[in-house]
């Protein structure tokens, strides 16, 4: 497993770690090992594919110098069994997570608030855009 630090724009001031595992097993036994870290947080199963998972509780020793306070999550994925709409789909929960806990929005995505969903569809773009780039790198041996 190698993990990535994702800043999905320099307007953000916030990233999340993206864990890029070879294998099922190797993602699950990260995921299962992370969540002990976290009380309350449900165990995977062997249908998990992919996992965006808010963490307030774990530390970041694997990435020396960065804030603890600037990463909000970790993005798991296998990249034994990756494509296109598994990154969307994992992008969309961080980008969820951001617009409504780091962000604090209370309303509703509705044809009023189009400043909002601009937002969020722009950070959720800016996301996807790096983990594909980051995966790509990583299956180059670029990084």
């Amino acid at each position: 497993m190698k993990i990535f630090l994702i800043k999905p724009d320099e307007k953000f001031d916030v990233s999340f770690r993206l864990a890029l595992c070879r294998t099922k097993k190797e993602m699950l036994s990260a995921i299962n090992r992370d969540d002990e870290k976290t009380p309350g947080t449900e165990k995977c199963t062997s249908d998990t594919i992919a996992k965006f998972s808010s963490m307030p509780g774990l530390g970041n020793d694997d990435i020396p110098g960065i804030a603890y306070s600037n990463i909000f999550g970790t993005m798991y994925l296998n990249l034994a069994e990756l494509d296109d709409k598994v990154i969307v789909h994992e992008c969309a929960h961080a980008a969820f997570f951001w617009e409504f806990n780091i962000k604090h929005y209370t309303g509703t995505f509705d044809d009023d608030d189009l400043k909002e969903q601009e937002e969020f569809c722009y950070f959720l773009g800016k996301a996807v855009d790096k983990v594909k780039k980051t995966i790509k790198k990583y299956k180059g041996g670029l990084i």
